[in-house]
């Protein structure tokens, strides 16, 4: 088309010359300038050279939405920015491709035939022609002149036509660029800002490119990296190997992933989860681009939840174990509770034998309560119901009481190998304190029944030392025992947990007692500490405040008389519901020679006692938990009408709580059930 224009006889030689320089320059001009309103304007005076150009318009066509943008719009009385395409001349010329000179007698032809209708100011003259590139049709450029219809001729419409098919390529060309370079630029502020730390490297392995994350993460400048290897940058030296696996790996095409550990600038590793994908950006060239993340935190929340778990499994593990052990542990004194209690109605049964089975069922039913105990004081103590009561305490009184009952203990096994002692002359003068003296004498007893029950042969020491920079008695029970293996020195404190819990276990026990002893002595503001040696043997210690008292007169301790009282004539009221512990109750007074009523509940005692006019009762035994009226309401009203009559009461509830509660009810003293003939003896004296 363009060798028949340029040949044609009206077209003369010095037109093809300007015709082929203003291609050549647009062509020049699509490399050149910045972006497209300068190529467009380059287009513009280019155009001059060869025609009228006081007029003219660029449209770009869009056919999703049948309008027309005008990147360039030079009029003297229109100025459009964006139209419909719909039936306008410059819609005609894309539809049709071709380029079209028209008067106003070739327009009114057009709208006769539908073709087109008037958009913007009428002209004299109106020229347009296609603007192709790649075989399609992207808009067009039009020229009109509003007052010589003789302004353009075909000439000129064959000339714009064979420009505007260059124009067409020059805008497709400068668009693309620009796309590219907004995509260029989208990407390259998607690569800087991303929050994770990117990089780009070449092989083989060199940092071309990083991201702000990524200096943010390991502390490098930016000028520190590009160029160098990233694997002598950030990877430990034990781990340059895997490094190097992942760098040639990658440019051998794989994706790798996985989570390692990576070193910052200052030396400090972390923890990081590494995506590297390979992209072949030529058929000679493969960069590696690689995201790490920061783990550190999430691998520290997983080793928790991970020791989280084996700590549950443990415990539950444990709970399983105790719950075992104490089932063995019940059963056992049960079995041989049940099963002696049922031999005593033999017919056949000797004086001797009656005997034997006699110590078998106490000492059995000794072992039960003395785990009873520790259950219930465990629970107490972990739910904080426990209670410190402070009473003037006579230590050396303490530790020879403890002495006598371990000594005969010992005896009473015949272990003649085993010695205990008592370390009396440490501290000559008396040291009399203010702690709560049962919950010292029971930390005391569970270290010293466990020290007897470790040891075979050798000696059991006790005693204690004042130690004056902390104000604290230092208690100590050492032994010459099996001793403790050092990796179990730390839990045998714990609840559930002792130094053996296998079945083969040579040594009964629940393991309850020293968990319950570390929360006594912390309760009385102490701490409890061992040292032991494997096979050797063992020293506990423990501690507590060394409070002494405000004089003299108060450190004196009331020595019970131990005479043997005469209880002969004595009548004494029985408040028990349960038929056994009555019966029990009544044989221990009457070989005492007791007078003995008996009232199954709280309105029974009352009734008994108004019955007698409080003269002929001498002292209430009162069980607190009964039908109708309970203990504290029955002791309230006796004491209330007849407050000479002393009321011990005798109750399963054995707390320090329910002491207090008792007095309070006003009983003159507290028993707690199973009741000790010594104890329940020593308690009718003190009150009659």
């Amino acid at each position: 088309m363009s060798d028949s224009i340029l040949n044609a006889d009206d077209t003369s030689l010095m037109l093809q010359e300007r015709v082929l320089r203003v291609l050549l320059n647009i062509s020049n001009a699509t490399i050149a300038t910045k972006d497209l309103p300068d190529l467009m304007e380059t287009i513009r005076k280019e155009l001059s050279r060869l025609m009228d150009v006081t007029n003219l318009y660029i449209a770009l066509y869009h056919p999703e939405d049948d309008t027309f943008t005008m990147p360039y719009f030079n009029d003297l009385k229109d100025h459009f920015e964006k139209v419909p395409a719909r039936k306008t001349l410059s819609k005609y010329v894309v539809k049709t491709g071709k380029a079209i000179l028209v008067r106003p007698s070739d327009f009114e032809e057009l709208v006769k035939k539908d073709e087109v209708t008037l958009v913007g100011t009428d002209s004299k003259v109106w020229m347009g022609a296609p603007l192709q590139a790649n075989d399609r049709i992207i808009g067009m450029i039009g020229l009109q002149s509003y007052t010589d219809e003789n302004t353009y001729s075909d000439t000129d419409k064959n000339v714009l036509e064979l420009v505007a098919h260059q124009i067409g390529l020059a805008i497709d060309r400068k668009q693309k660029e620009e796309e590219l370079e907004v995509e260029k630029t989208y990407f390259e502020q998607l690569f800087r800002n991303v929050p994770e730390a990117t990089v780009i490297q070449e092989y083989p392995g060199l940092i071309t490119d990083v991201n702000v994350a990524f200096t943010r993460l390991f502390g490098f400048k930016p000028q520190e990296l590009i160029g160098k290897s990233l694997d002598e940058l950030i990877v430990p030296e034990e781990l340059i190997p895997e490094a190097y696996s992942i760098t040639r790996r990658t440019f051998e095409g794989e994706a790798v992933e996985l989570e390692t550990v990576r070193k910052k600038k200052n030396g400090k590793t972390l923890e990081v989860s590494l995506t590297v994908t390979p992209f072949r950006i030529s058929p000679d060239k493969t960069i590696m681009y690689a995201i790490y993340r920061d783990i550190s935190k999430k691998k520290e929340v997983e080793r928790k939840l991970v020791t989280a778990k084996e700590k549950a499994e443990e415990a539950d593990r444990l709970k399983t174990a105790f719950l075992t052990n104490m089932s063995h542990e019940i059963r056992t004194p049960m079995n041989a509770i049940m099963g002696f209690a049922q031999l005593l109605s033999s017919e056949d049964l000797t004086p001797e034998n009656k005997t034997e089975y006699v110590n078998i069922i106490k000492n059995s039913g000794d072992s039960l309560l003395r785990l009873i105990d520790d259950i219930l004081d465990l629970a107490k103590l972990e739910s904080g119901q426990v209670v410190i009561r402070e009473e003037t305490t006579d230590v050396h009184e303490m530790m020879e009481s403890l002495f006598l009952t371990f000594s005969r203990l010992i005896s009473e096994k015949q272990n003649a190998e085993l010695e205990l002692r008592y370390d009396k002359h440490k501290i000559n003068h008396p040291v009399t304190i203010l702690t709560d003296p049962i919950r010292l004498r029971q930390i005391l007893t569970n270290l010293l029944s466990n020290a007897i029950k470790f040891t075979h042969t050798g000696y059991v020491e006790f005693g204690f030392n004042i130690s004056e920079p902390d104000n604290a008695l230092v208690f100590y029970v050492k032994d010459t025992g099996i001793g403790i293996p050092p990796d179990k020195m730390e839990i045998i404190f714990n609840r559930f947990q002792q130094v053996d819990n296998s079945k083969t276990r040579l040594y009964p026990g629940t393991g309850l007692g020293l968990a319950i002893s570390k929360h006594l002595t912390e309760l009385l503001g102490g701490r409890i500490w061992v040292e032991s040696e494997f096979n050797k043997g063992s020293a506990f210690y423990f501690t507590i405040p060394y409070k002494v008292l405000p004089n003299e007169e108060s450190a004196e301790i009331n020595n019970l008389n131990k005479e043997k009282l005469n209880l002969s004539g004595k009548n004494i009221l029985i408040a028990e519901d349960d038929e056994y512990n009555y019966f029990y109750l009544r044989e221990i007074l009457r070989q005492a020679g007791v007078n003995v009523f008996h009232a199954v509940n709280g309105r029974e005692a009352i009734h008994l006692v108004k019955e007698k006019n409080g003269k002929e009762i001498d002292l209430v035994l009162m069980d607190i938990e009964m039908p109708e009226v309970n203990g504290y309401e029955a002791t309230a009203f006796i004491k209330n009408e007849y407050p000479r009559i002393p009321v011990i009461a005798q109750t399963a509830y054995a707390s320090m709580e329910e002491k207090v509660k008792c007095l309070k009810a006003g009983c003159d003293a507290y028993l707690a059930k199973p009741l000790q003939i010594n104890d329940l003896i020593d308690e009718i004296r003190k009150c009659l």
